[in-house]
């Protein structure tokens, strides 16, 4: 991938409860760094972490959840580590981005476009444009429903409701690739 221009793609995946930002929570946060490959970035650590819920009475998913301001201090410091050269982003590959975007302002509000670049690709909206490839092809929808099992699954890729939260991370890479090899045989 020849747009990356100096950032870090990676996989981004959250664990959440509800869909709104300001009465749901983000309970989980896993980046993955990647290669323009779309591979694992093996020499660059993965972030990981449970986060305290705020807005809603729901349990923590381990024994131990941090607060959101740890959340950006623990982050900070992974960023830190990357050792991006100066003005350079994180680049999401994820899905429905647009709720997660949401979640992930209430934690880096006063930081959120240091980190995240605004090139992100979300597998949710690659599903739609496919679908739309196929409608102007004069060929049946292929991703009716654009939730991340189902279009794994459609896409070739096996993906599970219940999969923790590093398990879908690794997969979203795989999904966007599968996406993007299924549009280039259209054009």
């Amino acid at each position: 991938m020849k747009n990356i221009n100096g950032n870090q793609l990676c996989a981004v995946e959250t664990t959440l409860k509800g869909t709104d930002a300001l009465t749901g929570d983000i309970l989980q946060l896993a980046i993955i760094p990647l290669k323009a490959t779309l591979e694992i970035d093996k020499s660059k650590g993965i972030f990981f972490i449970d986060i305290a819920p705020v807005n809603t009475k729901t349990e923590v998913i381990s024994g131990f959840s941090a607060s959101k301001e740890d959340v950006v201090t623990l982050f900070d410091a992974w960023f830190e580590g990357l050792q991006l050269k100066e003005g350079k982003k994180l680049m999401p590959i994820t899905y429905d981005w647009a709720v997660k975007r949401q979640f992930l302002n209430t934690i880096f509000w006063e930081s959120y476009d240091d980190y995240f670049s605004p090139t992100i690709r979300d597998i949710t909206r690659g599903a739609v444009v496919l679908d739309d490839v196929y409608y102007y092809s004069n060929n049946q929808y292929k991703y009716q429903k654009y939730f991340l099992s189902f279009v794994a699954t459609k896409s070739g890729n096996e993906c599970h409701k219940n999969e923790d939260i590093l398990t879908r991370a690794s997969r979203l890479p795989k999904i966007y690739k599968s996406l993007i090899l299924e549009m280039a045989k259209l054009v």
